[in-house]
C-alpha cells in the first residue's frame, strides 16, 4: 500500500476547487471586477454580498477619462519603465532605480489605502 494516494488530474482539480472555495469563504473581503463576478462569487462560493466589493478593473471612476491615459495602481508603471529600456524580457532583469521601486510601491500603497477606506465605509 502506497503512503500517498495516486495523484490524478481529478484529485488536483478537486483539491484546488476546495482550496479556492475555502479561501473565498474565510476571506475578510473579496474584490470583484464586475457585478457579474460579484454574483458568481456569491452564488458559487456562498460569500455574503456585504463582503464583496466591486472595483471595476482597478479604475478610479472619479479620475477616469475616456480616450486618455489612465492612472495605474498595478505593475503597469514598472512595465512602462522596462519597455522604455527596451528590455528583451529575458533573465537577468535590469536593475531598477530607487525612483522606479518607490513609484511602484507608492501605487500599490495607494491602491491598498483606497480599497481599505472603501471597504471600511462598506462595513460601517
Amino acid at each position: 500500500m502506497a503512503l500517498f494516494p495516486k495523484i490524478t488530474k481529478e484529485s488536483v482539480v478537486g483539491a484546488f476547487s476546495w482550496l479556492e472555495k475555502t479561501a473565498y469563504q474565510n476571506a475578510d473581503g473579496v474584490v470583484a471586477v464586475s457585478e457579474a463576478m460579484r454574483e458568481d462569487v456569491h452564488h458559487l462560493y456562498g460569500v455574503p454580498y456585504e463582503k464583496i466589493r466591486v472595483i471595476h478593473n482597478g479604475i478610479d471612476l472619479e479620475q477616469y477619462r475616456p480616450g486618455g491615459p489612465q492612472a495605474s495602481f498595478d505593475k503597469q508603471y514598472l512595465r512602462d519603465y522596462l519597455e522604455r529600456l527596451g528590455w528583451n524580457k529575458q533573465p537577468p532583469a535590469p536593475p531598477l532605480p530607487d525612483e522606479v521601486v518607490a513609484g511602484t510601491s507608492a501605487r500599490y500603497l495607494e491602491a491598498l489605502r483606497r480599497f481599505s477606506v472603501s471597504y471600511a465605509r462598506g462595513r460601517a
